[in-house]
């Protein structure tokens, strides 16, 4: 394996995406003044022009920045979210790097060290795409159900789902997605991704951004403890303010432990599935089949070659089968806990007209009371939109 080449190329600058948001931007720019840099650090904050948002641009210009420069951009017509976050990206040619925030998101103490740590640690792969700085706890493609990375004794994760809530590009990875993007401003039911992705508004930058990074293998490295929090502020995307993305910020670190993406064995497709080659790492005896995993049960197996699936849908004759009382999921597989509740069997075998043993609703939410369960349901209700509230591209 050749040595990690760690270089100190790249220093971010930051910049804030904000629109209307007064109290969103207000509270962001506060995060960021209690955070620690190791030197002097720019700060670009890009506004997209709408009438009657004159006050965002007073904030942004009265904002004292005591960390280095600070530059304010009054886009000069409305861009929308989509070009406003692509015309943000370009930046990364004028500066080299750029870490991304949008204004709902709130920052750790510790948020520009890991993000200097990590662009330059990977650097020199470029099958890291970029740096995400929240770390994701929920599978917002599969019903809000919880994602629980495995634990591999390092800092980071890898998953092919962008970080679009603080994330740090380069200016040769945004450029190899630019060229792309001018070519491939459309979306297929062909495409290998989540189907809401696929549904997702013209709004969104972020499902052209996941096409890109499933077409060419590419990956964001991910903290497993997050270093941004999201405070789901309504806006574009969201109607109505929701906690969900609420994560652990972490506070303090003095040393970071980054895995190479080779060496990772915790690393995750666009479906938040775990990879076949890093589970075959962990249970040997898979590496005779080729396998997809489809654990959540989001993938479209017919776009998949694989002749054999790890799937909760029960099958005529699988090949192994497992328990389900580990979590994450996979670990139950890793675990090789006896059951029948996840199988290994072939596509053709899967019997889809049969109710699965395993419902993974219970299985993470078992514990809530009915009383809580009737709760929930009636504020639902009340939002008029009962799904909305795991819709955020």
């Amino acid at each position: 394996m050749e040595p990690v080449i760690i270089t100190n190329r790249y220093k971010p600058v930051i910049v804030v995406v904000a629109f209307n948001r007064k109290k969103s931007l207000q509270r962001l720019l506060g995060s960021l003044s209690q955070a620690t840099y190791p030197e002097d650090v720019k700060l670009v904050i890009s506004i997209d022009r709408e009438q009657g948002n004159e006050s965002i641009f007073r904030i942004a210009t009265e904002f004292e920045w005591g960390f280095g420069q600070k530059e304010v951009i009054y886009r000069s017509e409305n861009m929308g979210l989509r070009n406003h976050i692509l015309a943000c990206g370009d930046l990364t040619e004028k500066y080299g790097s750029i870490l991304l925030l949008e204004d709902d998101l709130y920052v750790s103490p510790c948020f520009y060290e890991f993000a200097s740590r990590a662009v330059n640690y990977y650097a020199a792969d470029q099958r890291v795409f970029g740096v995400s700085l929240y770390s994701r706890q929920m599978n917002v493609f599969e019903g809000g159900l919880p994602f629980i990375p495995i634990e591999d004794g390092s800092d980071v994760y890898f998953c092919q789902r962008p970080g679009s809530w603080g994330q740090v590009w380069t200016a040769e990875e945004w450029r190899k997605f630019r060229e792309w993007f001018l070519e491939q401003q459309k979306i297929t039911e062909d495409d290998v991704l989540p189907e809401n992705v696929r549904k997702w508004p013209d709004s969104s930058w972020l499902k052209y951004h996941a096409k890109y990074i499933v077409e060419n293998d590419l990956f964001y490295v991910y903290p497993r403890v997050s270093v941004t929090t999201n405070f789901g502020d309504p806006g574009v995307h969201v109607a109505r303010q929701v906690n969900a993305y609420q994560v652990q910020l972490q506070l303090k670190k003095d040393r970071y432990h980054f895995a190479q993406l080779d060496d990772s064995l915790s690393v995750y497709d666009v479906f938040f599935e775990l990879l076949p080659d890093r589970l075959n790492r962990l249970v040997p005896k898979l590496k005779q089949y080729d396998y997809v995993v489809d654990l959540y049960g989001s993938k479209n197996l017919d776009k998949y070659s694989s002749p054999y699936v790890i799937t909760k849908t029960q099958a005529t004759d699988p090949v192994f089968s497992y328990g389900h009382k580990f979590r994450p999921l996979i670990m139950n597989v890793i675990n090789k806990l006896p059951g029948n509740s996840i199988f290994l069997a072939r596509k053709k075998d899967l019997k889809h007209d049969v109710e699965s043993i395993f419902n993974p609703f219970i299985y993470y939410y078992s514990h809530l009371q009915p009383r809580t369960l009737v709760a929930l349901l009636k504020t639902k209700l009340k939002w008029r939109k009962p799904f909305s509230f795991f819709f955020r591209p």
